[in-house]
């Protein structure tokens, strides 16, 4: 999973350089999470190779899922692997007794975000991530 999710967070859009982040630390804060819902974390495989994922966490309210990250490696995009991991995970979430899907993205990945409106997720207000740089003189 670290192998793919290194390589799929490439084209992920952000606002900063993207920079490696080591097996460790996905364990550490992927793998070892408490709120990991594994029951609704879902793979796609391409001849025994993962070639995309949905990751799922419990959300911050009771009864929500938190639909981490779906992405899918460049050579399986656009042959529906995307929206199969997120029906799956809607199902899966329904299954389990959950009542509500949470999931973010950024405004420049029309692809999930047309998925994402397809599925009925609803758009909220934006989120800006902001970053000061603060020097001496400040």
């Amino acid at each position: 999973w670290h192998e793919v999710f290194s390589v799929v967070r490439q084209d992920v859009p952000r606002a900063d350089p993207i920079s490696p982040l080591s097996f460790e630390f996905f364990e550490k804060h992927v793998l070892e999470d408490t709120d990991l819902l594994r029951e609704a974390t879902l793979f796609a495989l391409r001849d025994g190779r993962v070639v995309g994922f949905s990751g799922s966490f419990t959300g911050a309210m009771s009864g929500w899922v938190d639909q981490w990250l779906t992405a899918v490696v460049r050579e399986e995009r656009g042959k529906g692997v995307a929206l199969a991991l997120k029906l799956g995970v809607i199902r899966i979430a329904k299954e389990l007794g959950y009542s509500t899907i949470q999931t973010d993205n950024d405004t420049q990945n029309a692809p999930i975000l047309a998925i994402n409106d397809m599925l009925g997720f609803v758009r909220e207000p934006a989120v800006l991530s902001m970053l000061s740089h603060i020097s001496k003189t400040n």
